[in-house]
């Protein structure tokens, strides 16, 4: 909770955050089962309202 409450000070006086003790996560594709599609989508908005979206599509061999 305290590293909250330093981020929320931070961001208040627009100053630079560091965080320290980061867990480090390995991610993987896993494909799906055989017939099935995975799916991914993402999108990011910016103040100004400019915005962009993506997706990816992949069957169980990858393609």
């Amino acid at each position: 909770m305290q590293k909250m409450e330093e981020y929320n000070i931070a961001v208040r006086y627009n100053q630079d955050v560091t965080i320290l003790n980061r867990q480090v996560v390995m991610v993987a594709w896993k494909p799906p089962r055989t017939g099935w599609v995975k799916i991914n989508t993402d999108k990011a908005c910016r103040e100004d309202g400019r915005t962009g979206c993506g997706g990816l599509i992949k069957g169980s061999e990858g393609e």
